[in-house]
């Protein structure tokens, strides 16, 4: 494959992959922007939305701790592969989402 060819190959794969982040948001905001949308609906929205969001969806699972309150995804397993964020509201702490890849990855991905 010549050069410009893989340039292309390359900014097709980079614009695919931001198009599945973007997707992975405009869906949570939905959620959120939902006032009849109950708790328990909208993290399971989110736990929904999240895994075609990475880039390695097959392999993805997530979960939300929100008070007492879980959710997570089917098959869920924890391994040393995660992402986490606390959950704040008003600077104060009510909670947890994480996502894991249920197998190792290159470092770099």
């Amino acid at each position: 494959m010549t050069e410009p060819a893989k340039s292309i190959d390359n900014l097709i794969w980079f614009l695919s992959e931001r198009a599945k982040e973007l997707k992975c948001l405009y869906k949570i905001e939905e959620l959120l922007n939902n006032p009849e949308a109950s708790l328990s609906d909208i993290c399971q929205g989110v736990i929904e939305a999240i895994p075609p969001g990475w880039q390695y969806p097959d392999i993805c699972v997530a979960k939300i701790i929100l008070e007492n309150h879980s959710c997570q995804s089917p098959n869920f397993r924890e391994t040393p592969w995660v992402q986490a964020a606390d959950i704040e509201v008003q600077e104060k702490k009510i909670g947890r989402l994480s996502v894991y890849y249920t197998a190792e990855m290159p470092h770099m991905d």
